[in-house]
């Protein structure tokens, strides 16, 4: 029998993800002038989903302008982009590994 894959795991992964890059974990902070609302956290991971599948992206500028982490305009299944994440974080640890030696 297969794990299923939750959202609740693909957000636990992104958040990983963020700690581990030292982007903000949240993805909008207040804005100094009370009538602007907030404003995006640039460097920010976050998962988008639409026409039946998920990706992830990061967010660019306080804008709020996003690009895709993987593969641009492609939709993953949750299994797929659990996966793929975890080869993502796996690939970055271990380059800050390789960037301490």
């Amino acid at each position: 029998m297969t794990y299923r894959i939750t959202m609740t795991d693909l957000e636990n992964r992104v958040k990983h993800l963020n700690e581990i890059t030292g982007a903000p974990t949240e993805r909008f902070q207040p804005r100094s002038n009370m009538y602007w609302g907030t404003k995006s956290n640039a460097g920010h991971h976050y998962i988008c989903s639409g026409d039946g599948g998920y990706k992830v992206e990061r967010i660019a500028d306080d804008g709020g302008g996003a690009s895709e982490l993987f593969e641009y305009g492609r939709r993953y299944t949750k299994r797929e982009l659990y996966w793929l994440l975890g080869a993502y974080i796996n690939g970055f640890q271990k380059s800050r590994e390789l960037e301490g030696e």
